[in-house]
């Protein structure tokens, strides 16, 4: 802004304060541009949900398997969590938002031979409503160690589910060492 000699006193103070106005409205339209740009990005935010449990001691024995169904209680190792709670004494993760999660599970045991075919579940398992998803394997005859890899969808309704992870319901199978097992979820909120 500048100033012509000759110009009155209350010209320039006329002309500073629609100056002063003007800038003071550009001012705010850019303030609102950027409040408006900040709850844009917000609103994409992706929060991201994970955690998982592992076996801590390899081998690892267990109770032999059958049509009951049992906790994996090998799966007694925190490996990670972010907005989930792991319970590796309840062999448990915590769930704390309701949605889709990612779910994988890793195993790997040793068990008798027999010359049959056999099947048993894995039961990703809600303690609390006494509901689960129940995912079966199979296994060849003359076999004597599984190695099952699973990755699943589950939709779960309830916040803060504690779930653990149950194997049975199928056939008998002995002699059972854990080798290595890992279970775990993501979820990812758009």
């Amino acid at each position: 802004m500048t100033y012509q000699s000759g110009e009155t006193n209350a010209q320039n103070t006329e002309e500073l304060r629609r100056y002063s106005v003007e800038e003071l409205r550009r001012v705010e339209t850019d303030s609102q541009i950027v409040a408006n740009r900040l709850a844009a990005l917000e609103a994409t935010k992706v929060e991201s949900r994970y955690g998982s449990l592992r076996q801590g001691t390899t081998p690892q024995a267990f109770p032999d398997i059958g049509a009951a169904y049992q906790t994996l209680t090998v799966l007694d190792t925190a490996e990670t969590e972010k907005g989930t709670t792991i319970e590796p004494t309840t062999h448990s993760i915590q769930l704390e938002k309701a949605g889709v999660y990612l779910m994988t599970i890793n195993l790997s045991f040793d068990h008798n031979e027999l010359n049959a075919g056999r099947t048993f579940y894995l039961q990703l398992w809600d303690g609390a409503s006494q509901v689960g998803n129940t995912y079966q394997v199979g296994v060849g005859r003359n076999v004597e160690i599984s190695n099952v890899s699973i990755s699943a969808l589950p939709d779960v309704q309830t916040t803060g589910v504690a779930m653990v992870l149950r194997i049975g319901g199928g056939d008998s199978f002995s002699q059972v060492s854990f080798n290595s097992a890992s279970w775990g979820f993501v979820y990812q909120d758009a």
